[in-house]
């Protein structure tokens, strides 16, 4: 799915870890971490007008969660 966002409206620390980390098509960004899940990017294509990225967002499991599945995986 395609979606724009504007360089701008992302928050500052992430404009900071994006612009360092993505130079140019095929850099790989972090993995960062956010309260919700991880984010992770890569660059398709780097302009001095327009970075285009795609991104990867996986949201958190609670310990609750992973402590389950760790239940139903025991043979």
């Amino acid at each position: 799915m395609d979606q724009k966002l504007y360089f701008e409206d992302l928050p500052g620390e992430l404009q900071n870890v994006l612009r360092v980390q993505l130079r140019q098509p095929g850099d790989v960004s972090a993995v960062i971490e956010t309260p919700g899940g991880f984010m992770l990017y890569v660059t398709k294509e780097k302009t001095d007008a327009a970075l285009s990225v795609a991104g990867l967002s996986l949201p958190k499991r609670s310990y609750e969660q992973w402590l389950e599945e760790q239940s139903e995986n025991k043979p």
